[in-house]
């Protein structure tokens, strides 16, 4: 489980600092694709694992909507337990009317299959 700062927001120390490291990360990382989003996952130097949430504005237009994906990839991924690798997830438009239940299962079945 990852320590919170709030109620459902991740840790700032579970963040990817994007601008310093993302291009890292797409060059060693390795891509997966599902229904609901696309996933890179890269070795860290650290114990714990961090994540990026990136929800385009091709998903919906709208920031209420984004931040909503955003905010139940980040409640998804707080309640699994995942190895200590950085993750970042590219969120599709499939993703705006999926509940935290399924994208945990999504998750889930990408990751430790």
């Amino acid at each position: 489980m990852l320590s919170l700062a709030k109620s459902n927001v991740i840790s700032r120390k579970y963040l990817i600092p994007l601008r310093s490291e993302f291009s890292k990360i797409k060059a060693t990382g390795k891509m997966v694709t599902t229904s609901l989003f696309s996933l890179t996952i890269a070795k860290n130097n650290f114990a714990y694992p961090r994540f990026a949430f990136i929800i385009s504005k091709k998903v919906d237009n709208r920031s209420v909507i984004r931040h909503r994906i955003k905010r139940c990839l980040a409640q998804a991924v707080k309640d699994l337990y995942l190895p200590a690798n950085d993750y970042v997830f590219f969120a599709k438009k499939t993703a705006v009317n999926k509940t935290i239940e399924e994208l945990k299962n999504e998750i889930t079945n990408v990751i430790h299959n």
